[in-house]
């Protein structure tokens, strides 16, 4: 609780319109399309459509598994709810408090799924450490916003990272996959 509060003690009208619009879900439909297109400039057409499958099916069973099984099981209200007593400390971005319950995160599950997988199949330190530090922004919103506490964060990024890395592992065992040529050879 007390990392919770801190997190969501920096409050400013900048900060609420840039957690609120990282942690808004369409924000990111442009670095999704990015990702897409990378897939395809790196892996030939077969293997980037595999691909985007298995990230797919990672992201629904992150989403499902946290929002449907663990949440209905658990039933931990956020700290956000007016149920939940510590919501009184809480400082709140435009009355946003999201659902009844959080933990464990999806968000966290989501996005640390996706920058697993991604991760796994560009293998390139660069990359990686860009995707994670995306990530990590993400649920640091999550944190500012008040509506999961960072234990919501670890344990849905640690089911995020165990499916992504069981579902990418599954799709190498079934397929081996290709990257496209570097340009200098296709044109020799």
């Amino acid at each position: 609780e007390q990392i919770l509060l801190f997190c969501n003690s920096f409050h400013t009208d900048i900060h609420y319109s840039i957690f609120w619009t990282i942690s808004y879900r369409f924000t990111w439909i442009p670095l999704y399309l990015l990702l897409t297109f990378m897939l395809f400039r790196v892996f030939k057409a077969k293997d980037a459509l595999l691909l985007l499958v298995c990230i797919g099916v990672t992201i629904t069973l992150c989403d499902q598994i946290c929002s449907h099984v663990i949440r209905g099981a658990v039933c931990r209200l956020r700290p956000s709810n007016p149920d939940n007593p510590i919501s009184a400390f809480i400082t709140l971005v435009d009355g946003y408090r999201s659902g009844q319950y959080g933990f464990p995160s999806c968000h966290a599950a989501n996005t640390i799924g996706l920058a697993t997988i991604l991760s796994l199949a560009m293998a390139r330190r660069w990359f990686t450490i860009s995707i994670f530090t995306w990530a990590i922004v993400v649920c640091w919103s999550r944190l500012y916003l008040g509506v999961h506490y960072p234990s919501d964060l670890l344990v849905g990024g640690l089911i995020g990272s165990a499916i992504a890395t069981g579902c990418f592992f599954a799709l190498k065992s079934l397929v081996k996959l290709q990257r496209n040529a570097p340009r200098y050879v296709q044109q020799a």
